[in-house]
């Protein structure tokens, strides 16, 4: 299988993309190495440095044909999250929803999305926390994680009826 992992130089996006080449998959990374090093990136992967939100990214997509997408890239800074929501925004909530999109345009049938549990749900009462608790979360990342849930489960929806996939959350 060939998956595209964006933010696979950071440190849980590099532990995935080396993981995915041990089990013999062929791996993407996709990272701008804001926060990520480029030498944590598996040395048999395909390597884009580039930002999520970047016009060339549909063409990647299209380019490698990836059978799964790992998105684990974010601006992960809540200090810049703070001071610039639009920034944050941009990065977090519109880039993802681009990566949805081109996804859904050339076929890709499985989505991983991460984040914090934290920003999504705050405290909650139920460990482990399902994806159907209700968003509740707490700090700079509200928009990003828990307030972008509309807009980005909309788009996985009509992703969802398109490619026949079954999204959770």
């Amino acid at each position: 299988m060939k998956v595209l992992v964006t933010g696979g130089a950071g440190f849980i996006g590099s532990n995935v993309a080396d993981r995915l080449v041990e089990e013999g998959h062929q791996v993407v990374v996709l990272d701008d190495l804001s926060s990520g090093k480029r030498e944590q990136v598996p040395a048999a992967a395909n390597f884009y440095q580039m930002e999520l939100d970047g016009r060339w990214l549909d063409r990647v997509v299209e380019r490698e044909k990836p059978d799964a997408v790992c998105h684990l890239a974010a601006q992960i800074s809540v200090r810049r999250s703070v001071e610039d929501p639009v920034f944050d925004a941009r990065v977090n909530i519109l880039a993802s929803i681009g990566l949805i999109e081109a996804c859904r345009l050339h076929g890709v049938k499985r989505f991983i999305f991460t984040s914090t549990g934290g920003a999504i749900y705050g405290d909650a009462d139920q460990i482990p926390t399902p994806e159907t608790y209700p968003a509740a979360g707490r700090g700079g990342g509200d928009l990003q994680q828990g307030g972008a849930g509309g807009p980005r489960r909309d788009h996985q929806r009509r992703w969802q009826a398109d490619a026949g996939l079954r999204v959770r959350g």
